[in-house]
């Protein structure tokens, strides 16, 4: 079997989308590698090399924009049309050529979308229906216009300093946004009906069957990828975790026992509730990890003590996935208070490495944290992420449970912190779990045809 493996153009964006992406191609390559009768073609754009030259590396029979038969894995460089969001559509008119001239069987999209127009059988994992049906009633949330709400801010402020003819053209980019959503959305429901649906929690399931229609919806839940999961596998990696955390932090000049907020532009994430809650009742330590420019800006602007005090109050840009562990494990707290999240994996990673979380109360994370014999939830502090009083009472009852990492000199600190206690699942479940639907919906479709052709 001959798999496609589309991962969209969330590479560069480092949320969930992009770890899962990762952490899939991983597997798959290792498969294709030991596996005689599977291969493997990835299309992608530029960023998923640039962002992730290890995994890149590890795949010793790579063969880039020329797929042939003898060789198990492939890679596909999707062209850049004129950004991001434009290229998803784009992509679709380019994907059922390379599909057809790559011999592919059957082709999978790991973040949200595959190849519409192509005749091959389908399988695609949608992780949230944000982009493909506002207004969004997201798992957790209550946040009903979270599309519109960035939008229209962002487009009032600017064209109150662009004049008359700024206004119209931002009217005319509001119009051609809404032309954009409207393709977006009839491209969800259109895949939704002639593909295998995937989602990574039941109540994302059943939004997608409510909304798109679709009938059967296999439920597969996310976990741990290789770069968090390897630290809990034997007593000297959890060491090194720990020894590795120290040097991290003086590294990067990070506190001690700090708050750690992910800072990001996108509404869903709620960076105006986390700044009201910041300005109210500042923690003694805190660290920003700004995901975007315009994020990191607000900050500055509204927080001036991050300028002022950047020894207890850092401000820092994204941060390589390998270091990821070391961060959140360093961490206090995590604030998260997210009006809507798709499977949420910061939320798992964080408690994974012992810290604290003050998220919104997403019932199908706790299932994910619930470990054997004991329930990571124990440090987990709901809050109503659209209120920020809310948000400050969980943030101040989770930093009074937590003691502050002042003092720690060896590693039996961190095991009584908690950490190590991992959830069940791993990224590497899920993507054998993957593979086995996309098997399957290669079978069924080679039955259909021959039935149809029999019925000539």
């Amino acid at each position: 079997m001959r798999l496609g493996l589309y991962v969209s153009r969330h590479a560069g964006g480092r949320g969930g989308m992009a770890t899962y992406s990762y952490a899939l191609a991983e597997y798959l390559a290792g498969c294709a590698g030991s596996e005689t009768e599977l291969e493997l073609v990835v299309y992608g754009d530029q960023e998923f090399f640039t962002h992730c030259p290890e995994l890149v590396s590890s795949w010793h029979h790579l063969v880039i924009d020329s797929p042939s038969s003898d060789r198990p894995v492939s890679y596909r460089i999707l062209p850049d049309y004129f950004g991001r969001r434009v290229g998803y559509l784009f992509d679709q008119l380019v994907l059922p050529y390379w599909l057809r001239r790559d011999n592919v069987d059957v082709v999978y999209g790991s973040a949200n979308f595959t190849s519409i127009f192509s005749r091959l059988p389908k399988v695609v994992t949608i992780h949230d229906l944000f982009q493909g049906w506002p207004p969004v009633a997201s798992r957790g949330s209550s946040a009903s216009h979270l599309n519109s709400m960035c939008h229209e801010d962002s487009l009032s402020d600017s064209a109150s300093r662009a004049g008359v003819a700024g206004t119209t053209l931002l009217s005319f980019r509001k119009a051609l946004k809404k032309v954009f959503q409207y393709c977006y959305r009839l491209a969800f429901r259109w895949q939704a009906r002639r593909a295998k649906v995937i989602a990574d929690s039941p109540d994302a399931a059943k939004e997608i069957a409510e909304r798109l229609g679709c009938r059967d919806v296999s439920t597969i839940p996310l976990g741990l990828d290789r770069v968090f999961s390897r630290y809990f596998e034997r007593e000297e990696s959890r060491q090194a975790l720990f020894q590795g955390m120290k040097d991290w932090r003086e590294r990067r000049g990070v506190p001690v026992g700090s708050v750690l907020v992910l800072a990001s532009s996108d509404p869903r994430k709620n960076l105006s509730g986390i700044i009201a809650t910041l300005k109210a009742k500042l923690p003694d330590a805190v660290t920003v990890v700004a995901l975007d420019e315009k994020a990191a800006e607000k900050v500055r602007r509204s927080v001036p003590i991050f300028v002022e005090d950047q020894e207890n109050y850092r401000l820092i840009k994204p941060l390589p996935r390998e270091e990821v562990p070391f961060l959140f494990a360093s961490a206090r707290v995590l604030l998260l208070p997210t009006l809507a999240e798709g499977f949420g994996l910061p939320v798992v990673e964080a408690l994974a490495a012992g810290t604290s979380v003050v998220a919104g109360d997403f019932p199908h994370l706790r299932d994910a944290v619930t470990l054997k014999g004991d329930k990571l939830s124990q440090r987990w502090f709901s809050c109503a992420a659209q209120n920020s009083d809310d948000i400050g009472r969980a943030l101040s009852l989770a930093l009074r449970a937590t003691e502050p990492l002042m003092d720690e000199t060896d590693y039996e600190f961190l095991k009584n912190k908690g950490a190590f206690c991992y959830p069940v699942r791993s990224m590497n479940e899920a993507a054998a779990a993957v593979l086995e639907i996309c098997r399957t919906t290669a079978c069924l479709d080679g039955v259909r045809r021959g039935a149809s052709r029999g019925a000539r």
